[in-house]
Formats: C-alpha cells, sequence, structure tokens
C-alpha cells in the first residue's frame, strides 16, 4: 500500500508542477490585486476546485455525490495507514463534507476562512470573494481551457 501512496504523491506533485506553469493559471493570479496576490496560487486553485465541482458533469459521467462518497469510503479505508497528524483534518473533510461544499460559493468562503487560519500571520482570504465574482466569468474560461490540458498531461504515459 506505501508504493500506491508514494504514487498518489508523485502524481499530485507533477499536476502541482503542471498547473503552477501554465499561462492560463498564471493569468488568474494576476487578476488578484494586492494583498491577495501574495496567496494567489492558493485562491486559483480553490476557485478551480469551485469550477470543476459545479460543471462536474462536463468532467466525469460520475455523479459528484457518487465520487464524493467514493472518496469517503477511500478515507475511511485507509485512516489506519495514514500519519497522526493527518488523521483529523481528514476525518473533519469527511464528516463536514467538504467536497460537497465547492459548487457553492457560501462552501468557497468556507474553505477560505479554514485555509486563512493555517497561516503563520492572520490573513483572511475570504475578502477574495468580491474578486473572484467580479472576474468570474474570465476565470471559468482560464479553467475550462485549462482542465483538459491537465487531464492529457495526467493521462501522458
Amino acid at each position: 500500500m506505501a508504493e500506491t501512496y508514494q504514487a498518489g504523491i508523485r502524481q499530485h506533485r507533477e499536476i502541482d508542477r503542471f498547473t503552477d506553469s501554465h499561462p492560463r493559471v498564471k493569468s488568474c493570479v494576476e487578476r488578484f490585486p494586492r494583498p491577495y496576490r501574495r496567496y494567489a496560487g492558493i485562491l486559483t486553485d480553490v476557485y478551480f476546485d469551485h469550477f470543476l465541482a459545479r460543471d462536474w458533469s462536463r468532467y466525469s459521467t460520475k455523479p459528484l455525490p457518487d465520487f464524493i462518497a467514493d472518496v469517503h469510503r477511500d478515507i475511511e479505508i485507509c485512516m489506519a495507514d495514514v500519519p497522526a497528524a493527518a488523521r483529523y483534518p481528514l476525518d473533519r473533510m469527511r464528516s463536514d463534507n467538504w467536497l460537497g461544499t465547492y459548487h457553492e460559493i457560501s462552501g468557497i468562503a468556507d474553505i477560505l476562512a479554514r485555509i486563512s487560519t493555517r497561516f503563520r500571520r492572520p490573513f483572511d482570504l475570504t475578502g477574495s470573494v468580491p474578486i473572484f465574482e467580479e472576474h468570474e466569468p474570465a476565470f471559468a474560461e482560464d479553467f475550462h481551457n485549462f482542465f483538459p490540458e491537465l487531464i492529457a498531461h495526467v493521462r501522458k504515459p
């Protein structure tokens, strides 16, 4: 099972590398003014998750609730193998259904509020929501152009 985790970690790192260097992602980052620019990579990632959840049927034939149920089941299965420090957040993610809230702006605000508490210096990321809403069509266009490229990249042998 350890090799499965390692493969997943390698894939996640490759996804992050591809994403962080992609021109569409960079254009999203540029939309955030100071002081949000410092956190623009995190914000773009969360808002892209919003588009994925909101427009899920464009990318998967499996209904989003079924996918989320599968993720929750997988968390339960692997919980004994997860480092102790990761158990509580994973359990909260499952019990509070974080994945099921991404499709709504209010869910995104809750997620941003949770992320905000992890910074060494307090900073409220929820203040970025009006910026996102103002530029939502452009963010959506960038996401829907970027995501198929990411899928193709991940599927490459």
